[in-house]
């Protein structure tokens, strides 16, 4: 049977075994701590970095259609603590445009990288029955050494 350590460089890890990790208890079982938001990246088409994507939370008023593009898979590989294939993090981009606007994010791949789904955020329709919510939540999975892939969950 593996064994689960701690260390002080790694956290909490597993070296060997099925890669599954279980925490079990009275909630919350788990908490996780992110950095603060982006301060609002404002106006724009805009290359993210891995520190960004990392706070979880990208926040932008692009006051018009704006193009948004992932970093490179180099860039987010740099960026990761000894990234392993499989390995995944996740981010939201939250368009602060003005309610009903057309003032659209779009998210592309970064070379290396591959987009899965679609990459438009809308700005936030304030009535009940809107059909957008003005964010759009990712995920990053790396798929090789030279490249990743990223999926429009939500």
């Amino acid at each position: 049977m593996p064994k689960v350590q701690v260390t002080a460089t790694k956290g909490l890890y597993q070296e060997s075994g099925n890669g599954h990790v279980h925490l079990r208890g009275s909630a919350p079982a788990l908490t996780q701590k992110f950095a603060a938001a982006t301060a609002d990246l404002g106006s724009g088409s805009k290359t993210y970095t891995i520190a960004q994507l990392l706070t979880g939370i990208i926040l932008c008023d692009p006051t018009a259609a704006a193009a948004h593009t992932l970093p490179t898979n180099t860039l987010i590989r740099a960026g990761l603590d000894d990234p392993q294939t499989g390995d995944c993090f996740d981010f939201a981009v939250i368009n602060t445009g003005t309610d009903g606007a057309d003032e659209v994010i779009t998210v592309a791949a970064g070379s290396g990288g591959t987009l899965v789904g679609f990459g438009e955020v809308a700005c936030r329709e304030g009535t009940h029955d809107a059909h957008s919510s003005g964010s759009g939540l990712f995920r990053i999975r790396i798929a090789s050494a030279t490249a990743y892939v990223c999926y429009r969950l939500a």
